[in-house]
């Protein structure tokens, strides 16, 4: 029940060691961290899967509580939380509270959006020979595969940079629905090759910009983000390129700490933030003459 709430009242259906694959009555604290998979009729937990993370948070019973450390699918459609019992114990059978962490849910949604928006605008500004090759979707950064044949260049990256971020001021509304697969293909959705699909499928519409096949989490409009920077381009192989980037809070801290080094350097060279390329330009010329002296004078 994640899509639609970060908290849901439940039942503990099993508590299962990893190590032995054996079902447990119950889960108590202990010095020394031992984790266990809970599982729940009702879970707001999403599941690691299409390149987003799985969700942390907590889970709550009458005589314990389990901290949630990630949540990985299971078979089926069953939802495996990781748990860690921080106090008391928990039973298999008992009713629980779950609650997900909804900071980083929203920063992990804010940064899966925000790979939607650079998916696009890599389309439409290098081509639709652009595909998707891989992705990682956490709540401190993204990483965007894609086939293309050359690096981009400097150029290119801020163009990328002012499309996604004019976007995200647009305040785009995020659309989720689902429908049949086909029908969804047919309004021109993008489907991932590799990716295995049902015969229903969750479409993520951003306005009329993008249109993707996606069962992972999203904020309702692209103003939510706030920033979007890409801080590294380059190659993973043949023909595939990889894009880091931040996004929301991530993308601040980033540039705040760009602004604290250049203050650092402008304090020691005693000039403005301004005049440090034409200053370090002159020490730079000031070094290679002294480097001729001395090596005349040697």
């Amino acid at each position: 029940v994640g899509y639609e709430t970060c908290s849901a009242a439940g039942k503990v259906l099993a508590l299962i060691d990893p190590g032995q694959g054996e079902l447990l009555e119950e889960a108590a604290f202990q010095n020394g961290a031992k984790e266990l998979y809970l599982v729940l009729d009702k879970s707001p937990f999403y599941a690691e899967r299409g390149g987003q993370v799985g969700d942390t948070g907590l889970i709550k019973a009458a005589g314990g509580t389990a901290l949630v450390k990630n949540t990985l699918p299971g078979p089926g459609e069953q939802i495996l939380q990781l748990v860690e019992i921080k106090e008391g114990r928990i039973r298999a059978g008992e009713k629980v509270d779950a609650f997900v962490d909804r900071e980083r849910r929203r920063e992990t949604a804010g940064h899966h959006t925000a790979t939607h928006l650079l998916h696009r605008a890599l389309k439409d500004l290098l081509g639709d020979h652009v595909q998707q090759a891989g992705s990682l979707v956490t709540p401190e950064r993204l990483r965007f595969d894609f086939t293309h044949f050359t690096g981009l260049e400097a150029a290119e990256i801020q163009k990328l940079e002012e499309t996604v971020n004019e976007l995200l001021r647009k305040n785009l509304t995020v659309q989720i629905s689902s429908l049949e697969l086909q029908q969804a293909l047919k309004m021109g959705a993008t489907a991932l090759f590799d990716e295995k699909y049902g015969d229903k499928v969750r479409l993520v519409k951003i306005a009329d910009y993008s249109l993707e096949l996606c069962g992972g989490t999203h904020v309702h409009s692209t103003g939510e983000i706030g920033l979007f920077k890409i801080v590294a381009e380059g190659s993973v192989g043949a023909g595939v390129r990889r894009i880091e980037a931040l996004a929301g809070a991530g993308a601040y801290r980033y540039l705040a700490r760009q602004d604290e080094v250049l203050k650092e350097i402008s304090g020691l060279l005693k000039v403005s933030v301004e005049k440090l390329p034409e200053k370090l330009s002159e020490l730079l010329d000031d070094h290679r003459e002294l480097q001729r002296n001395v090596k005349q004078l040697s």
